[in-house]
């Protein structure tokens, strides 16, 4: 059994019950450009809350059903344009987001004694 570290050196600690996934959010999401095959990752991009594009999912403006999020997608493009990959963009995607948790990191909380001093959230 090998120890993992984050970082800064704390010990990350892998309960029984780990690994989980943390649902984070689910719904529609315009997609404005083809998923591309990056060094790191598969990347694309998306339309954000301000009307802009956005590489991030977690970024992108999500709605809670594809005809609010079709109706978005023809205000932030008059004109579809079919992408590389044959698919017309923008497009609507239903997405899932979530996390994979794998372990924890605690940090230590020091606190002075001395004068009877007290760290906020802390009884």
């Amino acid at each position: 059994m090998s120890n993992k570290f984050t970082q800064d050196g704390d010990l990350i600690h892998t309960p029984a019950k780990f690994p989980f996934e943390k649902l984070e959010s689910r719904g529609y999401v315009v997609q404005t450009q083809p998923f591309t095959d990056q060094r790191c990752c598969i990347a694309t991009h998306f339309m954000a809350q301000d009307g802009e594009e956005t590489e991030r999912a977690d970024d992108a403006a999500m709605f809670d059903d594809a005809k609010s999020a079709a109706k978005a997608a023809a205000k932030f493009a008059v004109y579809p344009q079919q992408g590389e990959d044959g698919n017309c963009y923008p497009r609507v995607l239903k997405v899932r987001l979530s996390w994979i948790v794998e372990g924890v990191a605690f940090e230590s909380v020091v606190r002075d004694i001395e004068g009877g001093a007290k760290l906020e959230g802390v009884e």
